[in-house]
């Protein structure tokens, strides 16, 4: 149901409470309950070019037969990465409009049987620049925090529990050298939803948004149900992030590692990276390839997760991991290389399966990306099996 644009935040709270004995409010999708999903960057909301060329056209993730067919194969929720910048503006009616297609985009996915999550995850144009100006700068952590609360207090206006607002993505870490620390931020974004909004759905997560930073979290009343707790995992980082951060072409380092593969095949050529990221790949490498990190190392780590909500009596439907993957960078070379690729996916998707945790890969496939298929523009047949999913029908 569409909304009217209200000219105070006390309209749109006046007119979503209307909707609150609405049968609908009780069917549907359920973040809760959903377990396999995947990221969908489809959202553009700065202008209708920013999303970059090589991911599909924004017309064709957001329709109905999209969300459909993802339906199909099995995703039960899709997380929408969102650039909360246009949410940021000060002038109301393009800021009104932006939350318009954020909610537009999420009811379609809805209509097709998947919930969602809202992710508001910073990109360019203004990306890790415009992500730091929310911990330096008062003005702007003030503006984010406006943004958050009405976007939240628009959501009112779909059913939930079939979608969920992600406050942050991938925050700071706590001791970097931010101005205003995420275990003092997020207390307050959450305390300033839960005025307008008591019983939406959030998704939260630990400095820096990784796995240890979740096992680190501070200030969440733990005794709030409609909270989903999230971390990313993309270990071990030197070989999910071999070629889109240290510049490795293709995916020349194998999963599980071995210690008998030379330095020299696998690091870039010193001038086709920055110096600083050559440093990092031929000690980060080194250190890799001789660890013996395996499926055993996996379930360790994400068993780690399962202990602390089990501490926190945080039923395991409520642990997100909210991405993972092989991070998209050249595509794997050769058989032995996918081989590894999938090998990695299947040992990570089985345990999160195991631990009873609901997940999203990263991300529906750009075009000339790994797991990419370009005779059915889609996601390749083998890449799906290995993250829990079906052949599209």
């Amino acid at each position: 149901m569409k909304l009217p644009h209200c000219n105070s935040i006390l309209a749109v709270v006046a007119a979503v409470t209307q909707l609150a004995g609405s049968p609908a409010a009780v069917a549907g999708p359920n973040v809760f309950e959903a377990r396999s999903g995947i990221s969908v960057l489809a959202l553009t909301t700065v202008t209708p070019n920013t999303v970059p060329r090589e991911y599909l056209p924004h017309a064709e993730l957001t329709s109905l037969d999209f969300a459909r067919r993802l339906e199909r194969q099995g995703v039960q929720v899709v997380r929408l990465p969102t650039n909360p910048l246009p949410l940021m503006q000060s002038d109301m009616e393009p800021r009104g409009k932006a939350i318009d297609q954020v909610l537009e985009v999420a009811d379609v996915f809805l209509r097709a049987g998947i919930a969602v999550i809202v992710d508001l995850h910073f990109w360019p144009p203004g990306g890790d620049a415009a992500r730091a100006k929310v911990f330096n700068d008062t003005a702007q952590l003030e503006s984010y925090k406006a943004a958050v609360r009405e976007l939240a207090i628009h959501m009112l206006r779909i059913p939930h529990p079939g979608i969920a607002l992600e406050l942050f993505n991938e925050p700071p870490a706590c001791s970097s050298s931010s101005g205003m620390n995420w275990k003092q931020v997020q207390p307050s974004l959450i305390s300033d939803v839960r005025n307008h909004a008591p019983a939406l759905p959030l998704v939260v997560t630990g400095c820096g948004g990784q796995l240890d930073g979740l096992l680190d979290l501070d200030g969440v009343d733990f005794r709030d149900q409609n909270i989903i707790y999230s971390f990313h995992f993309y270990e071990p980082f030197a070989y999910t992030h071999q070629s889109a951060f240290y510049g490795s072409a293709g995916y020349r380092i194998p999963y599980p590692p071995d210690p008998k593969v030379k330095l020299t095949d696998v690091l870039p050529s010193y001038d086709s990276v920055h110096p600083e990221r050559f440093r990092y790949a031929n000690n980060d490498f080194k250190r890799y390839l001789v660890s013996g990190f395996s499926e055993r190392d996996v379930f360790r780590r994400l068993s780690q997760v399962a202990a602390w909500a089990d501490s926190k009596r945080v039923p395991r439907n409520r642990i997100f991991m909210g991405e993972w993957g092989a991070v998209i960078g050249a595509a794997p070379l050769g058989e032995a290389a996918r081989a590894s690729e999938l090998r990695w996916l299947g040992d990570v998707r089985r345990a999160a399966v195991s631990l009873g945790f609901k997940d999203a890969f990263w991300l529906f496939p750009r075009q000339g990306g790994y797991d990419y298929d370009p005779d059915n523009h889609w996601l390749r047949d083998d890449v799906a099996q290995a993250i829990g999913l079906t052949s599209p029908r």
